[in-house]
């Protein structure tokens, strides 16, 4: 029975120090819709809620991008909510950068295979942006080095805070579910099924055990 309980013990830390070795982050940001284009105004409306979730592995490695780092495929699943409409994927990139156009810290992420229903005949774009965050002349990014913020982002720093979702009409045109952040939060990573598995396993020997001592 000892040994059936070490056996568990130890399986049970793998699976959690396989979950942690993953360090994935993810976060919840909500907006209210500011602004909507004329193609998506039949279901779309301006002060609906807008929500993003995104979840991505912290430990991914930087490319060097212009004036910062870009996190490919960092991003390992992305949701939006507009209302009662949803869209989501499973994969993303991030980028964090200063010095673009004058200003000294972005923060901009993007699906890269979003798909959702259509909206008129309009298919949400595979490859949006979905947030972007724009700062002032001062750099908001600790020494420069353009790491992935790992913690929500402290939005009255941002002089623009926006929430985004475009559609692809296959003639060029891009219209957009455009909204104003307001906030920015943790959200929780689901604990792998396994984890219970093993818990509710370990839970089961040591009722056994008891009523052996019993």
């Amino acid at each position: 029975m000892k040994k059936a309980l070490m056996a568990l013990f130890l399986g049970a830390n793998f699976v959690l120090m396989s979950a942690g070795h993953a360090a994935l982050v993810s976060f919840v940001v909500e907006g209210t819709v500011s602004a909507v284009d004329t193609p998506l105004a039949d279901e779309f409306s301006v002060n609906e809620l807008f929500q993003l979730s995104y979840t991505f592995e912290s430990t991914t490695p930087a490319d060097a991008a212009p004036r910062g780092n870009r996190y490919t495929f960092a991003i390992k699943s992305v949701s939006v909510s507009i209302g009662s409409y949803t869209a989501s994927g499973s994969s993303g990139t991030i980028l964090v950068a200063g010095g673009i156009q004058g200003d000294s810290s972005v923060y901009t992420a993007w699906a890269l295979n979003l798909s959702g229903p259509t909206v008129n005949g309009l298919s949400p774009t595979p490859g949006g942006t979905l947030i972007d965050m724009v700062g002032p002349s001062v750099p908001l990014f600790p020494d420069s080095n353009f790491a992935l913020p790992l913690e929500p982002l402290e939005l009255p720093l941002f002089t623009s805070r926006r929430l985004q979702l475009a559609f692809d009409d296959g003639a060029g045109n891009l219209p957009k579910v455009v909204a104003d952040v307001s906030s920015m939060e943790f959200a929780p990573v689901p604990i792998p099924a396994a984890v219970w598995l093993f818990g509710s396993g370990l839970l089961g020997l040591i009722g056994v055990a008891r009523r052996k001592k019993m």
